[in-house]
Order: structure tokens, then C-alpha cells, then sequence
């Protein structure tokens, strides 16, 4: 066996069978070339064995990085819009309907004034009446019973408070729901905005329809939409929307 090594290059005889002692040609060249010093050239092929894993290396974390990229890319589901009712009784503290918005002109109850509105109210139920921003409100318990009505007057848009948009009467009740409490409401609190006929066509709806928590029923006419919102025993909402 003839071995024979200058600074760059191994030139190996593999022609020879090692005798019994000896190593393998190949094993000794491998291994002198993996401890080959800095600035020695190694084999061709070495690189070649080191070079082809890493390409497939890179290539796959390619993909998975394109795919990865695709998939976070996807949009999301959009949220449910406020006031959505997927849910049975849904309740909202301030009604959508009550915020103006920008689409189309925004109506009005005409020929009512928000004060006039206030007056009324003061006038059946006295009581101080509160501004909050455009909204004006009263808070009162109501005669003969414990419940209390919270009501305001909504402007259709911000620049327009003098208008009627909308009128919301909410109820926190400490009774049963009946006739009374619901004739109260619409003659005292939708009153001044309804007209004699309209009073009486709401009343006759209201007796007719389910108002056991939770519901949400509707009702509209040419000049308004009404809607009644009972998501909880002691919970009732009326919120009357100018069309």
C-alpha cells in the first residue's frame, strides 16, 4: 500500500488490500481531511455531502415560511355589528338606533321640539331634567309603584338638539309587568311625540304581543319604529326611531 500527501492534495493507491493492522484507505483519507488545518484545501466531495442537506434544509424552511405566510394572510371572521340579535334577549344600554348617523338624511318627529318633549314629562312626573351632551333625561320613580323610569329625548344628529330623533323610556321594574305600567308608558313617555291614534294603535300592539323575558319585538308605522327590548325580569326598554 503507497500513501503518499503534499500540502493540498491526498493521492491515495486503493488499489492494494490492507493487511490485518491496517485501516482502510478511505477511512484514513476522510479522516486526515476532516483534521486538515485552516488554509488547506478538502476534497470536492466532502463539500458537495455538507452543501446538498443544507440546500434541502433552506428549501424546505422556504415553504413553510410561504405557507405560514398564506395562512396568517387569511382574514379573520368579522365581528358580530353591535345590536346584532343572534342571541335571544340581547340588550343594549344606549339602542343603535339612537346614535345619528352619516347615511341618508336623518328624520325627525316634525312639528315636536326636544323641550317640548322634557315638559311633558316634568308636567306628569315633576323632576329635574338632565343634559348629557345632546340627550336630555329625567329620572324618576313612578307614582303608585317602585319602578323606576329613566327617559331621554335623542336629537337625530348633534348639531340639531332642538329636533326629536328619537325618545327611549327604560324601566327598571320591582313588580310584575302590567297593562297599567305599559299604558303609562306610551300615553306619559311616548306620548308627546305620538299622535291620538298612534297611542292607541301601540297600547292595543303591546297587550298582543310576548313581553316575557327575554323578547325583543317590533313594531312599525309610516312615521316611526318601535322597539321593545325585555331581556330580564326586571328589564324593560321602548325605544321609539322617527322614519
Amino acid at each position: 500500500m503507497r500513501v503518499a500527501c503534499d500540502a493540498a492534495v491526498v493521492d491515495c493507491d486503493v488499489g492494494a488490500v490492507p493487511r490485518h493492522g491496517e485501516r482502510n484507505v478511505n477511512e484514513t483519507t476522510a479522516r486526515e481531511a476532516d483534521s486538515a488545518p485552516a488554509g488547506r484545501t478538502r476534497p470536492p466531495g466532502r463539500r458537495l455531502r455538507i452543501a446538498v442537506p443544507v440546500l434541502v434544509l433552506l428549501l424546505a424552511g422556504a415553504a413553510g415560511f410561504v405557507l405560514w405566510g398564506e395562512r396568517g394572510a387569511e382574514p379573520g371572521c368579522p365581528p358580530a355589528p353591535i345590536g346584532a340579535r343572534g342571541e335571544p334577549g340581547e340588550y343594549q344600554s344606549v339602542p343603535t338606533a339612537a346614535v345619528p348617523t352619516a347615511s341618508g338624511p336623518a328624520q325627525v318627529f316634525a312639528g315636536t321640539t326636544a323641550e317640548e318633549v322634557t315638559d311633558a314629562w316634568v308636567r306628569r312626573w315633576p323632576g329635574p331634567v338632565t343634559m348629557d351632551r345632546s340627550l336630555r333625561i329625567i329620572n324618576v320613580t313612578l307614582p303608585g309603584t317602585r319602578d323606576e323610569l329613566s327617559a331621554a329625548v335623542v336629537p337625530p344628529t348633534k348639531d340639531r338638539r332642538d329636533e326629536v330623533g328619537h325618545v327611549i323610556c327604560r324601566v327598571k321594574l320591582q313588580g310584575s309587568l302590567s297593562r297599567s305600567l305599559l299604558r303609562t308608558l306610551v300615553d306619559g313617555c311616548l306620548g308627546p311625540v305620538l299622535k291620538t291614534d298612534e297611542r292607541a294603535a301601540v297600547r292595543d300592539w303591546l297587550t298582543g304581543v310576548d313581553l316575557s323575558p327575554p323578547h325583543f319585538q317590533m313594531k312599525r308605522s309610516p312615521r316611526f319604529e318601535l322597539q321593545v327590548n325585555r331581556n330580564a325580569e326586571p328589564n324593560l326598554m321602548l325605544t321609539l326611531n322617527a322614519r
